[in-house]
């Protein structure tokens, strides 16, 4: 962009710097105690937490007599109850497997599975949203007013993703009979209906699980599943949904043909791209420590997928299951799963979760451990489980939840877990207190000339669409800070003299222009190595 130095640089008095206040997490927060029933079904792949356009934080789930939903309005240092879009209908009912979805005018959608206690397989998917005002009537989506024979098609796993056009997707795995098994898909007309019926998108075999869905920014819906042709195979699928309503031809994620997968694919897309990305587990559904277990990754090109890269390492005994994967703006990619620990006779003896993130393609960091469990006497007092990664990342850094066991003398407590991981973004940015008046539009950089590292303090006076990049001498951008629906207030934001692909930029001048809704301001620093 070189048409950056023909913008008038706007230069404002400068203001007092009012002292902020830090509301990000240094150490994991407890969102709230779950029941000890809470089971790997409760979570899988399909996501439990967002954010909306003002960065608030939902999170949903179980308490098998209810969904619940939480939220934080400051980054995940403090959480609170926020609603109870579903209950149970019968007093034996399980409600499980919630996830969520926000569209870009912040309408949340919530998916569930309600399982009839008096009914062998019987399972419904449920659903409700919030407008922002209020919440419908939770809702059977799957039965529609019991159209189809209940005892002939039992539901499991939800999963939701929402287009462009506002237009909530929804996919789940069920079955017409006792023993066929497919991913049926649906998704809300202009009229605020479901599709009927749905579409069957899977495989009529043995069994489907676990599909998961992701839209990106053109309007195409990918979806990742598990295909079981019969009870000792399992392979990774994929399909895409074009935005015209027509389905493209499964490929297989597989491995490779002969090894079985452990858990579904999980898929992500850069912000602004189309094609997706896959972390998925490879091992043996046989036996719980399988020696050659282990996570891989995968992307999209135009001609299939691409090779796989290892991203844990093959350990005896230990079992890596759950992958989940995530992107950020910028291009970054980033992948948590569970890993089990056993001794050779099988006792288990940890439960972690386990990260790795991409700084480009296709250079991963090492694996490191996020959580750590306890054990005493031989026994695991503190596991870590089920783990959840938000989309997308955003520049206050990578959002996860988990569930963790707590056992002693008085029995077994498990809490839902929230921690804010440091993005490959490199940017921490933090709100200043509330400004005696209404915040101006200012950008200041400092210290100017500053070595190896810059703070830029701006403000905004109503909540816009805010964009703050770094450009050098030649026009050329070298870092976008932040980009995204911003509320008035007065900001900094640190840059670690970095690149988007994460190189040290060198010395001398540069240009940061924010961009805040129409209007425009720049400010010239200097950066000395």
């Amino acid at each position: 962009m070189r048409t950056i130095f023909a913008l008038a640089v706007l230069v404002f008095g400068t203001t007092g710097l009012l002292a902020f206040q830090v509301t990000f997490p240094d150490s994991p927060v407890v969102i709230t105690e779950l029941p000890p029933t809470v089971t790997n079904s409760d979570r899988w792949v399909a996501r439990t937490h967002a954010r909306d356009s003002d960065g608030v934080i939902y999170v949903v789930y179980s308490t098998t007599d209810a969904i619940k939903v939480s939220r934080s309005t400051d980054n995940g240092a403090t959480w609170n109850h926020f609603a109870t879009p579903g209950t149970r209908i019968d007093s034996d009912d399980r409600l499980r497997s919630p996830c969520i979805a926000i569209d870009p005018g912040d309408t949340i959608y919530v998916a569930w599975k309600r399982c009839y206690g008096d009914i062998p397989d019987g399972f419904d998917v449920y659903w409700s949203k919030w407008n922002g005002k209020t919440w419908t009537a939770q809702k059977n989506l799957s039965q529609e007013a019991g159209r189809w024979p209940l005892e002939n098609f039992p539901h499991f796993l939800p999963s939701i993703a929402i287009d462009p056009a506002f237009t909530p997707h929804v996919v789940w795995d069920g079955s017409v009979t006792q023993w066929w098994y497919t991913i049926y898909y649906t998704h809300m007309d202009s009229l605020g209906e479901w599709a009927w019926p749905p579409e069957n998108v899977g495989y009529g075999d043995f069994e489907n699980a676990g599909p998961n869905l992701i839209g990106d920014g053109r309007g195409n819906i990918h979806l990742g599943f598990i295909w079981l042709p019969d009870p000792k195979h399992s392979y990774a699928w994929y399909r895409k949904r074009f935005a015209d309503g027509q389905w493209g031809e499964s490929e297989s994620v597989c491995v490779v043909l002969d090894t079985l997968s452990s858990s579904p694919p999980s898929l992500t897309i850069i912000p602004g791209d189309t094609l997706p990305h896959t972390a998925l587990g490879v091992g043996c559904l046989l036996v719980a420590h399988a020696p050659w277990a282990s996570i891989y990754y995968r992307y999209h090109l135009s001609n299939g997928w691409s090779l796989p890269f290892k991203l844990m390492p093959d350990h005896y005994n230990w079992f890596p299951n759950q992958p989940l994967i995530t992107a950020d703006s910028q291009g970054h990619l980033y992948a948590a799963w569970m890993l089990e620990q056993y001794t050779p006779s099988g006792l288990m003896v940890g439960r972690n979760i386990w990260m790795r993130m991409q700084e480009f393609a296709p250079f991963w960091k090492e694996p490191f451990a996020v959580t750590r469990d306890t054990l005493q006497n031989g026994r695991l007092t503190v596991m870590n489980m089920y783990p959840m990664l938000g989309y997308p990342v955003t520049a206050n850094g990578v959002d996860l939840t988990w569930v963790r066991g707590v056992s002693d003398s008085s029995g077994t407590r498990s809490y839902l877990m929230y921690h804010r991981l440091p993005s490959l973004l490199g940017v921490e940015q933090e709100k200043e207190k509330a400004p005696p008046s209404e915040p101006e539009l200012t950008l200041n950089p400092r210290p100017n000339p500053a070595r190896r590292e810059m703070e830029l303090v701006y403000g905004i006076p109503k909540q816009e669409m805010v964009n703050l990049t770094v450009y050098n001498l030649m026009g050329e951008r070298v870092r976008t800070l932040v980009h995204g629906p911003t509320p008035a207030g007065v900001y900094r934001v640190k840059w670690n003299g970095k690149d988007e692909r994460l190189r040290e930029a060198p010395s001398g001048t540069y240009f940061f222009q924010l961009t805040v809704g129409e209007k425009q301001v720049a400010k010239k620093g200097t950066l000395v190595r």
